[in-house]
């Protein structure tokens, strides 16, 4: 028969592994209540298509190694593990995706637990992708071009303001073309006789009268 105090030395045990389990069982829930995330802020920046963007994901972690898994429909689009300590409050994923709306699966796994959240993340298009745009821009160009010219053509601007030195130069030009003014009567009559005499040539007889 089992004497008294080892009744109570196994009374005593009992209780002591009993609060062991509890204090086991409260620290691992609040490990896990202390992992999360924060669906509700999560942001989105830089996506389109054929671009890489960035996805902020505000969490909840204890220090340690943290893995995010991006996927779509099953598939794994990105995988991400870093350290982190309980001071982390986000943590930035960045990877590219076609255009359009995506809805992605979060899985962050920290501590030995995971935990899940949803975000549709929509991805602008990107004209420059598209070949058709160049093609048009191109003939869009070509066409201006050719308006310009013809109207242009059709349409001759004034000649370019000249300087000051191509002013001087022409009024020379021009004055040296102007025809120089008959001489007047005085000075006719300086150089010697008269307008009818200058045209004649005098004779003098060598005959004696």
């Amino acid at each position: 028969m089992m004497t008294v105090n080892a009744k109570k030395t196994f009374t005593l045990l009992a209780a002591l592994l009993m609060t062991l389990v509890a204090f086991g069982a409260v620290a691992a829930a609040s490990e896990s209540d202390a992992i999360g995330i924060d669906e509700n802020n999560i942001k989105a920046s830089g996506f389109k298509q054929d671009r890489d963007g960035t996805l902020t994901i505000p969490v909840s972690v204890v220090e340690g190694d943290a893995t995010i898994a991006i996927k779509e429909n099953g598939s794994l689009i990105k995988e991400q593990t870093q350290a982190v300590t309980a001071d982390t409050s986000s943590i930035a994923v960045t990877f590219r995706l076609s255009a359009g709306t995506h809805q992605l699966s979060i899985e962050l796994t920290n501590g030995g637990t995971t935990v899940y959240a949803h975000y549709d993340l929509n991805v602008a298009k990107n004209v420059w992708s598209n070949v058709t745009t160049y093609v048009a821009l191109v003939i869009v160009a070509i066409i201006v071009v050719i308006i310009a010219v013809v109207y242009m053509r059709a349409n001759p601007r004034n000649k370019p303001t000249t300087t000051f030195t191509e002013l001087e130069q022409q009024e020379k030009a021009a004055k040296a073309a102007e025809p120089r003014a008959a001489p007047s009567k005085t000075e006719k009559k300086k150089y010697g006789g008269s307008e009818e005499d200058s045209g004649k040539i005098k004779y003098t007889s060598s005959r004696r009268k």
